[in-house]
């Protein structure tokens, strides 16, 4: 799996191939599970940030947690 500025992509074949895929907006890390049935996201926008989670490859997510806006040094 690889994740940029434009987006994500995934090979099954050693990188001989890639599939993009669908991917949060602001997506900066993604990395599959131990069985490879879910496909989870960290993205951030702004100053807000949130992991998600696919069951389907990214064809849809459901957020796992949402961070909003903090002052830097307050909780």
């Amino acid at each position: 799996m690889a994740v940029g500025m434009g987006g994500s992509a995934l090979s099954g074949d050693g990188g001989q191939t890639w599939t993009i895929l669908a991917v949060p907006a602001g997506t900066s890390a993604a990395t599959f599970s131990s069985d490879g049935k879910t496909l989870y996201a960290a993205a951030v926008s702004g100053s807000n940030a949130a992991v998600y989670a696919s069951t389907d490859r990214g064809s849809a997510w459901k957020p796992l947690t949402q961070v909003g806006a903090r002052t830097p040094g307050k909780p």
